[in-house]
This record gives C-alpha cells, sequence and structure tokens, in this order.
C-alpha cells in the first residue's frame, strides 16, 4: 500500500471471477472492473462513452472473503489507494520500465439491486 493520498472510487462489473492467489506473504487477489460513464444530452437521450477497465490488486483479508462469493459480471463498488509501478518488458529485444497504474483495494462493497433479495 502506498503512502499516498490518492484514492479513488470505482463503481462497476467485474470483468471476470476474482484471481484469488497464495503467496510468502498471505493471500491476495487480482480483480478487474469495468466501469462505463454516460451523459444527458440536451435532447434528453443518454450516451455512454467507451468502457475502462482497472486492475486492481487485493491483500485485504476482509476483502479477500467477500471476494470469494462474487463472480464475474457482479456490481462493486471499490475504494483504492492510487500508486505506480515499474514493470520490465521486451520489446523487439529491447528492455523497457514502464510505470504503470495500480489500485490497492481498500475497502469493497458489492452492489446489489434494490429489487432483488440477493444478498452477499
Amino acid at each position: 500500500m502506498s503512502n499516498n493520498n490518492a484514492i479513488v472510487t470505482l463503481n462497476g462489473n467485474l470483468g471476470r471471477d476474482p484471481e484469488i492467489r497464495s503467496g510468502d506473504r498471505g493471500e491476495y487477489a487480482y480483480i478487474s472492473i469495468a466501469t462505463q460513464d454516460s451523459f444527458l444530452d440536451t435532447n434528453g437521450r443518454y450516451h455512454s462513452l467507451q468502457t475502462v477497465w482497472h486492475d486492481v490488486a487485493v491483500n485485504n483479508e476482509a476483502i479477500l472473503n467477500r471476494l470469494k462469493l462474487l463472480k464475474k459480471g457482479s456490481k462493486v463498488s471499490v475504494e483504492a489507494t492510487l500508486d505506480y509501478r515499474r514493470k520490465k518488458v521486451f520489446d523487439d529485444g529491447q528492455e523497457r520500465t514502464l510505470k504503470e497504474p495500480r489500485l490497492d483495494a481498500v475497502s469493497l462493497e458489492p452492489v446489489v439491486p434494490a429489487n432483488t433479495e440477493e444478498s452477499v
């Protein structure tokens, strides 16, 4: 987890089942969240913008337990810290270091439609 103050909230759908793994430091997971903005034009019609995918790392035990109950397509609201990590890639035989955003989840809430009795 980073020490910065950049906190983001993502409201969207899981793009795939959570990938829960075990490592030297215990269990952790990766989730992919699809978000999409929309707006109302002056004629009263809604327009959807392109879907944006967010990869989120999870190492919080309470969140991991909730993730085990969710699957692809589940609606979620995630609060996460925004951090950057360096990643080495090889392109045409050349080694390059890229900075890519990384989200570390600090809270996750399943979003259940009001007209269902489903609970998580």
